[in-house]
């Protein structure tokens, strides 16, 4: 049996009987030995990458090819086994920098304003059951979350404008024509629904008015006021402030 082999099977504990005695009588006073098992724990411990792993794999059936011999005593010191061991630790440390240089490169990666937009952008889903046998048809409100959740999104806008011109205060009527606003690509009029609930200070709609005007602001390119929501948004408890702490270090 090769002596790589022997020592690989000593460290798996996959020695036993006489192999495992012959083995060990040879250890006491042999330095060489003793150093080539350290070095074999040392790099096995460095390259556990499964690539890495898979290459020593197959150096190791090359280097049993090779030196298809029977079994000697003493194990004689074999430089070629540090040289292969070193080889192997230099190629789990380029993979380890290679690892870290795309990591870097994807964390330095300056996005623009509308890459932002659409990562972190989805419409707010209703909260609200509005299955029509809940709810009397010709209730507006109820038929324009109809629409809103079918992602007709211009015919929820129909509804919405027909009760905010009754009543421009409803909170709820506001903060689903701005979705809708923003899935219409109509930026501007989704910032002035948006401004109508934060002046009305809604709790039930506020932190996700607040995103979402956030949003609005990023995707029109008004970043002063984009990086003051997004402040704004990091410093409360707000569900939305991790979200907002990521678009900060993006733009910064």
């Amino acid at each position: 049996m090769e002596n790589f082999e022997t020592i690989e099977k000593f460290i798996d504990n996959e020695l036993d009987g006489e192999e495992l005695e012959d083995f060990k009588r040879l250890l006491p006073g042999n330095k060489d030995l003793s150093d080539e098992i350290t070095l074999h724990l040392q790099v096995d411990e460095a390259i556990m990458d499964n690539g890495v792993i898979a290459l020593k794999n197959q150096l190791a059936s090359i280097h049993k090819s090779l030196h298809n011999v029977k079994k000697v005593r003493p194990i004689p010191h074999r430089p070629f086994l540090r040289s292969w061991y070193l080889a192997a630790a230099t190629i789990a440390l380029i993979i380890i920098l290679v690892g870290t240089v795309y990591v870097v490169i994807l964390r330095n990666h300056t996005y623009s304003n509308d890459e932002l937009f659409h990562k972190y952008y989805d419409p707010y889903e209703v909260v609200i059951n509005v299955r029509s046998g809940n709810f009397q048809c010709n209730d507006l409100f109820v038929q324009a979350l109809q629409k809103y959740q079918k992602h007709d999104y211009s015919g929820a806008l129909a509804f919405f404008e027909k009760i905010i011109m009754n009543d421009s205060t409803n909170v709820a009527c506001n903060f689903y024509s701005g979705i809708s606003f923003m899935e219409t690509t109509r930026y501007m009029n989704a910032i002035k629904s948006f401004n109508s609930v934060i002046w009305q200070n809604d709790n039930l709609f506020l932190e996700q008015t607040e995103w979402y005007l956030g949003l609005c602001y990023l995707k029109t390119n008004k970043m002063n006021q984009a990086v003051k929501q997004f402040k704004k948004i990091s410093a409360s408890n707000s569900f939305y402030k991790d979200k907002s702490n990521s678009i900060l270090e993006s733009i910064n």
